[in-house]
């Protein structure tokens, strides 16, 4: 073959390449790419106690939570998300006072609405645990009932594990939203139930005791926990 043909073949073989690479040099890019996940809301009830109740052995059978009181947890997917509290016979004078922690499970941090409660009844008949179809609120004069919430004490004990589940390091006043609470944090509520044994001035004692004997009363108390905007940080880069 010719050798001049044959250079003449190659160099635009050459040429072609040479093109491909400076090609490759005049476009260019950087990618950032972000891969986001929602967290959720969740809390749930970890630790209660009964720090007072008047109730007594009706029944002489040697119990009375269990019995006279009972407390029962209302479990679902695997968290305790509601306590129904059942208490017969209550008469005047009696009280009750519990408490229980209210730990936020999930990944976000949130702070505690104002507690919605209701007051019910009283029914000639034992109410379920469904809605109150008639609420009412301010409880009557001749019934007392107490809500107050607590924040742990991180000052004082900065090194209780969380979620700390010991009750007697809540000792922080909280009002409600006034704390954000981050996941595995805790609020105690303390709350205190009263059937007064003064007979308020609009009854008579027989009006009273016949509209209360062997009739039932409901308390529903709900708290609800929002998600809350976290702080802001930085800085971080590279390199």
């Amino acid at each position: 073959m010719n050798k001049k043909l044959l250079a003449a073949l190659i160099l635009p073989l050459m040429l072609l390449s040479l093109t491909s690479f400076a090609y490759a040099h005049w476009s260019d890019s950087v990618t950032k790419k972000y891969k986001l996940h929602a967290g959720t809301v969740e809390i749930e009830i970890i630790k209660w106690h009964i720090d007072k109740c008047t109730s007594y052995d009706v029944d002489c059978d040697g119990l009375v939570y269990g019995d006279e009181i009972k407390v029962e947890n209302q479990v679902v997917e695997g968290q305790v998300v509601d306590v129904w509290i059942t208490a017969d016979p209550i008469f005047p004078s009696w009280e009750l006072e519990f408490k229980m922690l209210i730990h936020n499970k999930g990944r976000l941090a949130v702070r505690f609405e104002t507690p919605e409660i209701k007051f019910g009844g009283p029914y000639v008949t034992d109410p379920c645990f469904g809605p109150i179809t008639d609420p009412v609120w301010p409880p009557p004069s001749w019934f007392e009932y107490t809500a107050l919430m607590y924040k742990h004490d991180d000052t004082t004990y900065p090194t209780c594990p969380k979620p700390c589940t010991n009750i007697g390091h809540y000792t922080i006043p909280a009002a409600p939203t006034e704390f954000r609470y981050k996941p595995c944090e805790c609020i105690m509520v303390k709350q205190w139930l009263h059937l007064k044994q003064s007979v308020p001035d609009q009854y008579t004692e027989e009006q009273l005791q016949a509209m209360l004997q062997c009739h039932w009363l409901r308390i529903d108390w709900e708290i609800k926990a929002v998600n809350e905007v976290g702080a802001e940080w930085g800085s971080v880069g590279y390199p």
